[in-house]
């Protein structure tokens, strides 16, 4: 169950051959790391539509699925699947929501240390912050318009379950416009953010769930 919310939440592609003829190594990681966390400073909230696609070695058909995405500082973020069914993740502080068509579970993170890792992943991964984590050893690369980074697992326990983390970052404002997640095995979840909206007012109502 942990490890299908981690890629439901992730939350997350592209042949690596195209990523060799698209992207180059990053010649200066520090101005770069520097202005994320600038910019991650800068953001009090994102807001963007995404959608989410899961492939399955078993399977000839991609899974697709849409929502929209909400995150607010401090620690709250909200994953709405509207498309094809109603699924919604809310963290806000340390209690983690899960609601569909039929009830509403909530689990304290506190207590659990599972449910801190992954929210530190989700929050870190929009914020910026995961890139400063010793959980994983880093490769960075460019092209014109993204910065794509790799982030391969330095923990024994997540080699189990994940292969690597890839992020892609708008160069004209660093937020994220696209998460790949790929499993240990062929498997493998891409989730795309589109119409994003930054720093605009979202009520904290938002991350209450009912």
């Amino acid at each position: 169950m942990i490890k299908n919310i981690i890629f439901l939440c992730l939350f997350i592609l592209i042949n690596v051959s195209v990523f060799a003829q698209e992207y180059k190594p990053l010649q200066d990681k520090e101005s770069f790391i520097s202005e994320l966390k600038k910019a991650s400073a800068e953001t009090q909230t994102i807001q963007s539509d995404f959608i989410q696609e899961k492939y399955l070695s078993v399977m000839s058909e991609k899974i697709e699925s849409k929502g929209t995405f909400s995150f607010k500082k401090e620690n709250k973020l909200r994953w709405e699947y509207s498309e094809p069914l109603f699924y919604m993740i809310v963290i806000n502080g340390s209690t983690m929501y899960m609601k569909d068509e039929e009830k509403v579970s909530n689990y304290d993170m506190e207590s659990n240390k599972m449910f801190k890792e992954i929210n530190k992943m989700m929050v870190g991964m929009v914020q910026g912050d995961i890139l400063s984590t010793t959980d994983f050893t880093y490769k960075y690369f460019e092209n014109d318009k993204e910065y794509y980074i790799v982030l391969n697992p330095a923990r024994k326990e997540m080699k189990e379950f994940m292969r690597n983390i890839e992020i892609y970052l708008d160069k004209s404002n660093f937020t994220v416009n696209k998460i790949v997640m790929k499993e240990s095995g062929e498997d493998y979840t891409e989730i795309t953010f589109l119409n994003k909206k930054v720093n605009e007012n979202i009520p904290d109502s938002r991350f209450q769930v009912k």
